[in-house]
């Protein structure tokens, strides 16, 4: 076993301890919660040493399966991670063993978009649930929608998109109630202020446009009775880069207003049916 695997299990032993012992333990019982499928002794050392980590994955990983870059100089998160290796025997018959080693993994705001790549949503989970008023809400969305909405079965795992070329929006089948009028509400957000009319005046990169359209869309969702923060934000997160401070703030006033003009155009819709 090399010198990083035993300072791994001393942190191990030490960190079980202490956790026991203190109100540490709610801490780890949150971090299993975010990483549910690593081993409570893997969830302890990712705690000891990076305890507001939500998301982690290895160097090759992010860059590879994310589309994202280890930023310079960050600290890796070690874990300790099964191992296969062989031996021979007296005989000569390859025996195969299972053994552990020291990993090297690092958390999401460890890591930023490489340039000129769509980043991957990460741990955007779909969402589950019924809407009360739904048909209601789907026909006033229709109403204030610049563009016309279809459904379809959107091929390539998209939840739906907006078509400038041919003013329209198309929105999967098969969706529940919740994912489908959130995502109709991010579709109307592009076609409103994503157009190539709408921005003619202004270029805006892809990182900007989704993080306002799942801004407005949560904003929306939010008012109208069912919370999408468990999507939003991961999928929000997974479009920011170096400086998305600033973007965030440049991109507020536009965010709530659109969000405003679509709330209140649905309420609206909403009231007439009601009359």
């Amino acid at each position: 076993m090399n010198a990083k695997m035993d300072e791994l299990m001393d942190m191990l032993q030490n960190g079980v301890d202490e956790y026991f012992r203190s109100d540490k333990y709610k801490l780890l019982l949150n971090t299993m919660a975010r990483f549910h499928t690593y081993s409570y002794g893997n969830c302890i050392l990712i705690g000891q040493q990076m305890p507001n980590a939500t998301y982690i994955a290895g160097y090759s990983a992010w860059k590879q399966n994310f589309h994202r870059q280890v930023k310079k100089h960050e600290r890796s998160i070690r874990i300790i991670s099964p191992t296969k290796y062989k031996t021979v025997d007296d005989d000569g018959i390859e025996i195969e063993h299972l053994g552990f080693k020291s990993a090297a993994v690092f958390d999401i705001s460890q890591t930023e978009p490489i340039p000129d790549t769509d980043p991957v949503p990460i741990g955007v989970p779909e969402l589950v649930g019924d809407i009360e008023n739904f048909t209601g809400l789907i026909s006033a969305c229709h109403a204030v929608s610049p563009v016309r909405i279809e459904f379809d079965h959107v091929i390539g795992g998209a939840k739906g998109y907006f078509s400038d070329a041919e003013q329209k929006i198309v929105i999967n089948l098969g969706m529940s109630q919740k994912h489908t009028a959130h995502t109709i509400l991010h579709e109307i957000c592009h076609a409103k202020i994503h157009s190539h009319v709408a921005m003619k005046e202004e270029k805006k990169d892809r990182h900007t446009i989704e993080t306002e359209a799942e801004s407005v869309s949560y904003i929306c969702s939010k008012y109208f009775g069912f919370d999408t923060s468990l999507y939003s934000f991961p999928y929000i997160l997974s479009y920011t880069e170096a400086g998305h401070e600033a973007m965030l703030r440049s991109s507020m006033t536009v965010i709530q207003k659109t969000a405003d003009e679509i709330i209140k155009g649905i309420e609206e819709e909403l009231f007439k049916t009601a009359s």
